[in-house]
């Protein structure tokens, strides 16, 4: 204690002695300029603003602070004072009661579905299948998230208009956790599960079901609609659709029961669906026979007819993709285009259940959003 108390008084020693020399050498110095000699002229600096005196003196002292912090440093006081500050939370208090006693323990399928849209099979497996891309090593200091938990956070979230702060409470972990989890699992699901089971698994089956509808040869039926999305922070103008709202498109390919078998999504609303459509992976795996494998053309009269995917008149005329006449249309064309639009009755299902749905999240995101700024205000 001496020894510090001797290290202090030192430091406080040098730091006024220093100080005080250097504003006499700063004040010599200015009465030399403000008080030139009458034999010698004086020249000032050209300057556009010359630093004040009060500007000299506080850069002094700001220089000369570093210096007897630097002196400290060395002789081990902060050192010694910055192990003596205990933290007073390291983390907060939290419950994981409701995922590991409750949900686990306690819930049939029923409750699954209303919570998490799916039975509790269904999540094991989806979990499995993602807990090699998502697991982590525990650390000494605590254990990280089993892939479950990561999993059931995403699913949550992506199931339920629940707010971020509300999940992450639920399940005893941090909101910047809980988001991380959902990103994380939500890339994983894109990258690795979307291949696996948004695909034509039964090409026969979707054949003969659009056979039903009046049209032959069809492996699915294929549409665009716009998602609604918060205006990003960069490029907010090109998100603008014609209908005036900022949204993201969704491209979508649909089997006879209205069952996705090819979903790609992320450009801009304002894009053209016919730019969307060539530059998404489409075209490559029709044309390279990939979409729809083993299914053989389909001979009418002459003509061969390959495996076809129908389409609005916004998208281009292709061998494999066929759309409805426009123009003066005579009653075989009239025909024609009928039969294509009983196919296209699945597309403008889901793609207002879509958009309904996509509405009723963001206007309980907003409600939600309102309701923590107002506890805040009151907190």
């Amino acid at each position: 204690m001496a020894r510090r108390q001797g290290v202090l008084r030192t430091a406080g020693i040098r730091y006024i002695t220093h100080g005080l020399l250097t504003l006499t050498r700063q004040r010599e110095a200015l009465e030399r300029v403000l008080l030139p000699t009458r034999t010698e002229p004086c020249v000032l600096p050209l300057h556009p603003c010359p630093p004040s005196i009060h500007d000299c003196v506080s850069r002094f002292l700001l220089e000369d602070d570093d210096e007897a912090l630097l002196d400290a440093m060395n002789a081990g006081v902060l050192w010694d004072h910055l192990h003596t500050v205990e933290r007073k939370v390291w983390a907060h208090p939290s419950s994981t009661d409701w995922w590991e006693r409750v949900v686990l323990g306690t819930w049939d399928d029923e409750l699954w579905l209303q919570t998490f849209r799916m039975r509790r099979d269904t999540f094991m497996d989806i979990a499995a299948q993602v807990a090699p891309h998502i697991a982590r090593q525990d650390i000494v200091m605590r254990p990280t998230l089993s892939p479950e938990k990561r999993v059931a956070i995403a699913v949550l979230k992506l199931a339920t208009p629940g707010s971020l702060r509300y999940i992450a409470n639920q399940f005893g972990v941090g909101r910047s956790t809980a988001g991380e989890a959902v990103r994380e699992v939500c890339l994983v699901i894109q990258d690795v599960l979307a291949n696996r089971f948004i695909r034509l698994i039964n090409p026969q089956e979707v054949v003969a079901g659009f056979r039903c509808m009046g049209f032959p040869n069809c492996v699915g039926a294929m549409d665009s609609t716009h998602i609604p999305i918060v205006c990003p922070p960069q490029g907010g103008q090109a998100f603008i659709n014609r209908k005036g709202y900022y949204s993201v498109i969704l491209q979508g390919v649909v089997d006879h029961r209205g069952r996705f078998t090819h979903i790609y999504a992320g450009w801009a609303g304002s894009a053209h669906d016919a730019r969307v459509f060539r530059n998404s992976p489409l075209p490559n795996l029709m044309e390279s026979g990939r979409y729809a494998s083993g299914l053989p053309d389909c001979v009418i009269g002459d003509v061969v007819i390959p495996p076809l995917i129908i389409g609005n008149p916004a998208y281009p005329f292709l061998p494999w993709l066929m759309k409805p006449y426009e123009g003066q249309l005579d009653r075989r064309k009239e025909h024609f285009n009928q039969c294509l639009s009983r196919g296209e009755v699945f597309l403008e299902s889901w793609a207002e259940e879509a958009q309904r749905t996509d509405r009723a999240c963001q206007r309980e995101r907003t409600r939600r959003r309102d309701t923590d700024e107002d506890r805040g205000a009151e907190e």
